[in-house]
């Protein structure tokens, strides 16, 4: 009598009863009454999966997903080539704003450059002019004769104790380091300021020393003078005739002037310029002079 105090589903109660029932033919109707819920049970239970239909759900799953993957690959796609795109264009428009930029500095530094060579030109100093001297062979000689070279030209003494035998060497070092070219498209000319001591056979033997085409020109003390002051050069006056002291010493300026092929002075060479320097500069004197009048003729 345990199973009557047990509480029983409503289908396992059916159950029973149908068993019960079994056992008394009588109670068919009463057996046939409490089947039919079990069979309803029976037949609303679910059914095995079906092979079948689970493949083709794997199979649409699979499909989904490859979709998927397409989809995401041709929006990374179209992503990188729009990356690409945007890439080249600014590369581009940097490029073309570089170019512009360099462009206009070139063209600036092209006009402040004329812009100080017409100041240069402006501010050229008048220096230089006609003269009449003598030169170490006792010819006499003008500014004319040596027209169409340049002339390097360097006032001084013979007597000299120190700076003018350095800066002659210095002239000779600067023309010997010249392009070959160029070495005889410049005529050097040392020029005495101390006519007094530095007669035609003086000058001769001076001049020897430093290099074999340097001129050397001197004159009598007017002609001395009026040379210097058309170059602006400054020089102490000799001692007077009747002073027997013969051991004094000249003061003068220091420069070396490179005057063109007409005459005109081009540039002033210091002492503290040194014989590279000057070789770099006096080439681009040239090649600047031959670039606007042509090739010099020697």
């Amino acid at each position: 009598m345990m199973l009557s105090r047990l509480s029983l589903s409503p289908t396992l109660a059916a159950s029973a009863r149908a068993a019960s029932l079994a056992h008394h033919p009588s109670s068919c109707a009463a057996t046939a009454a409490a089947a039919q819920p079990l069979r309803r049970l029976l037949s609303t239970s679910p059914s095995s999966p079906d092979p079948n239909q689970a493949n083709k759900h794997k199979h649409q799953d699979h499909q989904q997903t490859q979709k998927q993957v397409r989809d995401l690959r041709s929006q990374s796609g179209g992503h990188f080539q729009t990356l690409a795109y945007r890439s080249l264009g600014l590369m581009l428009v940097t490029g073309a704003a570089l170019y512009v930029y360099f462009d206009i500095e070139k063209e600036k530094a092209a006009r402040q450059r004329a812009q100080r060579e017409a100041d240069q030109a402006v501010g050229k100093p008048k220096l230089g002019g006609p003269f009449t001297l003598l030169n170490q062979d006792g010819e006499t000689v003008t500014d004319a004769t040596y027209r169409g070279k340049f002339m390097l030209v360097y006032f001084g003494f013979t007597n000299c104790p120190d700076v003018c035998p350095e800066e002659l060497e210095k002239m000779a070092a600067a023309l010997d380091s010249l392009p070959p070219a160029d070495q005889s498209k410049v005529q050097p000319i040392f020029i005495s300021v101390d006519p007094k001591r530095d007669d035609v056979a003086a000058v001769r033997e001076y001049v020897r020393e430093f290099h074999p085409r340097l001129h050397g020109l001197t004159g009598t003390y007017p002609m001395v003078k009026a040379t210097a002051k058309a170059y602006r050069v400054y020089f102490s006056s000799p001692p007077p005739e009747e002073d027997v002291d013969e051991d004094y010493i000249v003061d003068h300026s220091i420069f070396m002037y490179l005057m063109d092929p007409r005459g005109e002075f081009v540039d002033a060479y210091g002492k503290n310029l040194s014989a590279e320097q000057m070789v770099e500069k006096t080439r681009r004197h040239i090649e600047k002079w031959e670039a606007a009048n042509g090739k010099i003729r020697v």
